[in-house]
């Protein structure tokens, strides 16, 4: 992929196929060996000390093992470019004669050549075959630089959520360079040598590396596509589905159905319960998401691996979940809208006292899961609005 060959695949010699996350995790105990190499590594010029960007083993595929995995594990603590330390963050997938693929680049050129040098000791090859954009947020693009004439892969829509991060770079900088005083702030108060101390200033070294990277701007996509494109690399295929606008402009679905795996980006997740809408979603925009997320729990496709960015893993029991929550809203509301009734009636019609008190998710919910819900609405409501 350095040296793009026209439109031939790179040749390699088939060996075992992996699929793992990589990220960024706090130091804990074992973890302390890792962050001594990357503080050699910072005061030899490069790298994030403290950081612990590292794959997961809870989310590790050999084709041999596939059948003693779990359906999904419990938890996956990854970050998500901008130094925070939360779960779910999709980095490699290494096919076995295509050449590595990577989903997503972390949020700058440093961090992922970074991770490139992980990626390329892991998985003991060097050839890329296509880098994956899921959406447009810089933190799942900044480091784009770092594969230079490769081929990197988007959704139709992408130019328009990078002409946003451009308008909205100096809230950016500013924001991440309040936060890096805080830390900077904080770090004065820790003892050096401290599990936290390491932690810290591995933070303020990614966010220091994001805001340089917001400053010089993110390299493009140089492929996209519309509804859906299929990636063939011999031995696996890799299909790219596009389920519209939402979370940003070009959400993206990736999916390897020889392994099961299925990495959503910015959606199919449960950070809050009821999911959100999506605030950038048309109507077009969410049935398409809706019937994306049918074509998985509505047929015997079997999904091992769900991995969203930032969250936990969810089920395929889960994805099932968001459809149905999505669906009844939309159709309570369609209903509502055609028999006349006002926002305020439609509400009250669709609350989930009203319409969802025997979801078991749903059955208690709480204050914010209320909010949530009269927000989904709302949102829905307007979009549904502008149809008719």
């Amino acid at each position: 992929m350095a040296d793009r060959p026209g439109n031939s695949m790179p040749e390699c010699s088939p060996g075992p196929t992996f699929f793992k996350c990589l990220g960024y995790f706090p130091q804990r105990g074992a973890q302390r060996a890792f962050n001594a190499g990357a503080q050699s590594r910072r005061e030899a010029g490069g790298g994030f000390a403290g950081a612990g960007l590292r794959f997961d083993p809870a989310l590790t595929i050999e084709t041999a093992d596939l059948a003693a995995l779990p359906a999904a594990p419990a938890s996956v603590l990854a970050g998500d470019g901008r130094g925070r330390y939360t779960p779910g963050f999709a980095a490699g997938l290494a096919i076995r004669l295509g050449g590595t693929i990577v989903i997503d680049t972390f949020g700058s050129v440093a961090q992922m050549r970074q991770a490139r040098e992980l990626i390329e000791a892991e998985f003991k090859r060097h050839d890329y075959a296509f880098v994956i954009n899921t959406h447009d947020h810089i933190e799942h693009l900044g480091g784009n630089g770092a594969f230079p004439n490769g081929w990197i892969i988007a959704r139709q829509g992408i130019a328009q959520g990078l002409a946003n991060i451009r308008n909205e770079s100096p809230g950016y900088i500013a924001n991440t360079e309040k936060n890096i005083a805080r830390l900077e702030q904080k770090l004065g108060t820790l003892p050096p040598g401290s599990p936290e101390r390491d932690d810290t200033t591995g933070q303020i070294a990614v966010q220091r590396a994001f805001v340089d990277q917001v400053r010089a701007g993110c390299v493009p996509p140089n492929v996209t596509f519309g509804d859906r494109m299929t990636l063939d690399l011999g031995d696996r295929t890799v299909v790219l589905i596009s389920v519209g606008k939402g979370h940003s402009y070009a959400d993206t679905f990736v999916y390897v159905p020889e392994d099961g795996v299925l990495p959503t980006g910015g959606r199919g997740h449960l950070r809050m319960v009821p999911p959100g809408v999506g605030d950038l979603a048309e109507t077009a925009d969410f049935t398409r998401l809706i019937a994306v997320l049918s074509e998985f729990v509505d047929s015997d496709r079997e999904l091992r691996h769900i991995i969203s960015g930032h969250m936990d893993p969810v089920t395929k029991a889960d994805l099932k979940f968001i459809r149905d929550y999505y669906q009844a809203i939309l159709e309570g509301l369609r209903q509502a809208q055609a028999g006349g009734q006002t926002l305020e009636q439609a509400q009250g019609a669709c609350s989930l006292a009203a319409k969802l008190r025997d979801w078991p998710r749903l059955a208690n919910p709480t204050d914010a899961m209320i909010k949530q819900h009269e927000r989904n609405l709302q949102r829905l409501w307007t979009m549904l609005g502008r149809d008719r």
